[in-house]
């Protein structure tokens, strides 16, 4: 266990490159329904806080691997085939896309605004907004922007009060 110590305290790039690959992997659509966000940003945050790792860094790790996640998950949905619905369809049918695309112009800014804040929506918004083909200058735009300040709030949270989640999952 040492070792593995030792490794880490003198190549720290290695957590965070496992900081911004999970966090890729939990905003990258449909891989985001099994692999939550949680799962890395918990214990980076325990990490940082015990000053094993810098919380800039690690900040800074997790916006880049969420925010290409969720381009990627954008761009795949804005690249699939709209032959797949069918007007007499029961679910990809094309009075479904049509709504959606009145919604995603409509409210998509607060759809990407507020997703970030609500379970499994972080990792399907991006994709239903790329199907629907929501502004790509506003997604970008909006989803940084998201993006930035969940993760200053639940960082900000877990860094300043590590005890109770500590106490919390009995650490």
């Amino acid at each position: 266990m040492d070792i593995i110590k030792v490794f880490f305290e003198t190549h720290p790039q290695f957590i965070y490159s496992g900081i911004t690959g999970g966090m890729f992997l939990s905003a990258l659509f449909p891989i985001s329904f099994i692999f939550y966000g949680d799962y890395i940003f918990l214990p980076a945050a325990i990490l940082a806080q015990s000053g094993f790792v810098d919380i800039r860094s690690v900040y800074f790790a997790t916006i880049l691997g969420v925010y290409a996640g969720d381009l990627i998950s954008f761009f795949l949905g804005h690249s699939l085939e709209r032959t797949i619905f069918t007007p007499d369809a029961k679910y990809l049918n094309t009075h479904l896309l049509e709504r959606g695309e009145r919604f995603f112009k409509k409210y998509g800014k607060f759809a990407i605004l507020f997703s970030k804040g609500l379970p499994i929506a972080p990792g399907i918004t991006p994709f239903l907004a790329g199907i629907n083909r929501m502004n790509r200058g506003m997604f970008l735009i909006y989803d940084l922007i998201a993006t930035i300040v969940i993760f200053a709030i639940i960082y900000g949270t877990l860094y300043g009060g590590i005890g109770a989640v500590r106490m919390f999952f009995g650490w």
